[in-house]
C-alpha cells in the first residue's frame, strides 16, 4: 500500500509540475518574431548606435538581429542606407561620402535578408533617401539563402506580396519558400526551454552592458555609429604577399560555391524581385549598385569554373542599370575595377584602401569632398 501512495504522489507531482511548466510557457510570448526578444545585446548596441556612439564589439553579435533592431529604432528616414554582405561591412560614412548613412550589411546576406530590413523601413514609412546596394553574385542562388530572416517572416511576406503584384509567377515561387520548415510536436508544449530562455533574457537585461569606444583608433573591433564593422588594426595589417597567399589558400582549400558565385543558374524569381525592389528604391531617391571585385590572383579561375554565374550576374546587372538610369559602380573583375593585389585583404574582401578606391564614384556622385 505505501508503494501505491508513493506512486500516486509521484504521478500527482509530475502532473502538477507539467501543468505549471505548460502554464508558465503559455504566458511567454512565442512565435518567430518573439525570438528577437532574447537578443538583448543586439538591442542595446542598436540603441547606442541610435545615440551616435561607437561600440566595442565584445563577443558574438547576431548581425540580422542587430540590423532589425536598428531599423526598428530609427526615428526618421536615413539619408542613405547600405545593403550588402561582408563585402560592405566596413563602409563608413566617410567612405560612402554620405553623412548619416546607415549600414545594414550582414555577413553572407541573401536577397531576402536585404528585403527583410527594407521591409521594416517600408512598414515604418522610413524609406532611405539614397540607397546603395552591393550586388553579390550569390544573391540569385536560391540555395544560398539560409533563412536568417525567419523571425521577421511576416515583414518579409508582406513585402514579397506587394513587390510581386506585377510578377505573379515569381511571387508564387518566392512565397513558397516562406512556409514553416516543420510543425511543433505535443511535447513542445511541456518544454522547459521557453522558461529557461526567458530567465536568460531577464538576466541579460541586468548584466549585459555595451562598452563605448572613446575613438576609432583603438585596437579593437568596433561597430561604428553608422553600423559599419571595423576590424582591429592588427587584423588589417596584411602586406600584399600575405593577402595574395591567403586568397589562394581560401580558394584552393575551401572553394565555397556561394562565396564565388558557383551555382546552376540564376533564379529568375529572385532576379525579378531584385529588379522590383531596386525600382521601388529608385522611386524614393537615387540608387547606386556596387559590384565588389575579386582578387586578381584567383578571378580568372573563379569565372573559368563550370557553372560560375559572376559574369552573367554582372552582365544582367549592367543592362538593368543602364535601362533604368542607375549608376553602377565597380566590377567583379579586378581589372575592370582597376584594383591590384594591394587593395585586398583576402580573396574577395577589399581593404580600406580598396574600398576607398571602389567607392570614389559614389563620393563624386553625392558631392562628397575628394580624399587626397
Amino acid at each position: 500500500m505505501p508503494s501505491r501512495r508513493y506512486l500516486g504522489a509521484f504521478l500527482f507531482t509530475s502532473l502538477l509540475v507539467a501543468a505549471i511548466i505548460y502554464g508558465v510557457a503559455r504566458l511567454i510570448p512565442s512565435g518567430p518574431k518573439n525570438e528577437a526578444r532574447h537578443f538583448v545585446l543586439e538591442k542595446k548596441i542598436a540603441a547606442a548606435l541610435g545615440q551616435k556612439k561607437d561600440v566595442i564589439k565584445a563577443g558574438a553579435v547576431n548581425e540580422p538581429m542587430l540590423r532589425w533592431a536598428t531599423a526598428d529604432l530609427l526615428r526618421t528616414a536615413p539619408p542613405a542606407a547600405i545593403f550588402g554582405s561582408s563585402h560592405s561591412l566596413m563602409v563608413t560614412a566617410d567612405l560612402a561620402g554620405i553623412p548619416g548613412v546607415v549600414n545594414f550589411s550582414q555577413s553572407g546576406a541573401s536577397l531576402f535578408d536585404d528585403l527583410t530590413v527594407w521591409s521594416i523601413l517600408r512598414h515604418r514609412d522610413l524609406p532611405p533617401k539614397i540607397t546603395v546596394v552591393f550586388v553579390d553574385g550569390w544573391l540569385f542562388d536560391h540555395s544560398a539563402d539560409f533563412k536568417n530572416w525567419r523571425p521577421r517572416v511576416n515583414d518579409l511576406r508582406a513585402t514579397l506580396e506587394t513587390l510581386g503584384e506585377t510578377i505573379p509567377e515569381a511571387r508564387h515561387t518566392a512565397l513558397a519558400t516562406l512556409a514553416p520548415s516543420g510543425t511543433a510536436s505535443w511535447s513542445d508544449a511541456f518544454s522547459f526551454a521557453p522558461i529557461s530562455q526567458e530567465i536568460d533574457r531577464l538576466l541579460k537585461h541586468v548584466f549585459v552592458s555595451v562598452h563605448y569606444a572613446p575613438n576609432r583608433a583603438i585596437d579593437s573591433v568596433l561597430i561604428t555609429s553608422e553600423g559599419a564593422f571595423l576590424p582591429s588594426a592588427k587584423s588589417q595589417a596584411f602586406d600584399q604577399p600575405a593577402a595574395t597567399s591567403l586568397a589562394l589558400h581560401q580558394y584552393r582549400a575551401n572553394a565555397d560555391r556561394h562565396r564565388y558565385g558557383n551555382y546552376e543558374s540564376i533564379n529568375e524569381a529572385l532576379w525579378a524581385y531584385f529588379e522590383q525592389w531596386i525600382l521601388q528604391c529608385q522611386s524614393q531617391g537615387p540608387v547606386y549598385l556596387v559590384l565588389s571585385p575579386y582578387h586578381p590572383a584567383i578571378y580568372s579561375d573563379i569565372v573559368g569554373s563550370p557553372k560560375n554565374q559572376l559574369a552573367q550576374v554582372e552582365k544582367r546587372t549592367r543592362a538593368f542599370a543602364e535601362q533604368h538610369g542607375i549608376q553602377l559602380i565597380g566590377s567583379y573583375s579586378p581589372h575592370v575595377a582597376q584594383m591590384t593585389a594591394e587593395n585586398f585583404s583576402d580573396g574577395d574582401h577589399l581593404n580600406t584602401n580598396g574600398l576607398e578606391r571602389l567607392l570614389k564614384p559614389l563620393r563624386d556622385a553625392v558631392g562628397a569632398p575628394t580624399t587626397p
